[in-house]
């Protein structure tokens, strides 16, 4: 694993996502290896393949600096806005312990008081470590990807991140403490697609953490992503996109239903699709 130190010029950076004004990410890269991973096309603007996606973490070490100044110009235009941790990186690596970028950021949004929506996606249970922060923000909300109901599964493709068991665990206790919480099923496995009960069992585990809704997303099968996968290991892959193709038993009625049966809202009312 490689990591850098940067400085970069903007931090709060308008997003292209459906439901979120701007996003802020903290670090380029990611060490969690997952090898499905939209984000690893941001390596082609830092000279790093696709291959080398989970090997490198840059670190802008001054963004702290340039949030608060953006901030302070931002909050006169765009006060209802909302904040996005993080896009293209997971906002608590554990390089995250030793920087503080994340938590930083938040305690300025804190200190000013910022009315607009902060969203958290995170597959660390680091981020327990800022509950005194979260607690003391006027509308934020704290979400885990999370993948399958069991961690060995989960392993083959999060190489390096943390444990489902973690995730969830960590989501009973963000809604212990009155934080409000959602989970990002995504990308929803080829194989859950073939296992029912696995797919029951995932969804389950989520409502137990207390958590009330949830994006689904199917699997992104982009060609830098499948050049991601085979990279890694052709058995796998083969097995995976062969599965893709042949999409099976379960159509998204189907997960819809499951979540109505354990009493989570499906966020953005759709199943979100990767289309060629």
């Amino acid at each position: 694993m490689k990591y850098y130190e940067i400085d970069c010029k903007n931090i709060i950076i308008k997003s292209k996502l459906p439901d979120t004004d701007y996003v802020v990410n903290p670090y380029i890269g990611c060490s969690f290896s997952c090898l499905y991973c939209y984000a690893s096309f941001m390596g082609r603007f830092i000279g790093e393949p696709v291959e080398n996606w989970g090997n490198y973490v840059y670190i802008k070490k001054n963004s702290v600096e340039i949030f608060d100044k953006q901030l302070k110009k931002f909050l006169d235009k765009n006060s209802s806005s909302t904040i996005f941790f993080s896009s293209v990186t997971d906002p608590y690596l554990p390089l995250e312990k030793k920087y503080q970028l994340t938590r930083n950021m938040l305690e300025i949004l804190k200190n000013t008081n910022y009315p607009g929506l902060i969203s958290i996606l995170t597959k660390s249970a680091l981020v327990l470590r800022d509950i005194d922060v979260l607690q003391g923000l006027k509308n934020v909300e704290v979400g885990f990807t999370i993948t399958s109901s069991q961690d060995r599964i989960s392993r083959a493709l999060e190489i390096k991140a943390p444990s489902i068991t973690s995730r969830l665990d960590a989501l009973h206790k963000l809604n212990s403490h009155n934080i409000r919480t959602y989970a990002f099923l995504g990308p929803i496995l080829p194989h859950l697609l073939q296992n029912p009960s696995e797919l029951e069992s995932l969804i389950s585990l989520v409502a137990q953490t207390g958590t009330k809704s949830v994006y689904v997303e199917h699997i992104n099968l982009s060609p830098y992503i499948k050049q991601k996968i085979v990279s890694y290991d052709k058995t796998l892959a083969s097995t995976y996109l062969s599965l893709k193709k042949n999409k099976i038993q379960i159509n998204d009625d189907f997960i819809r239903g499951l979540l109505d049966k354990y009493g989570l809202h499906l966020r953005l009312g759709n199943v979100i699709e990767h289309r060629k």
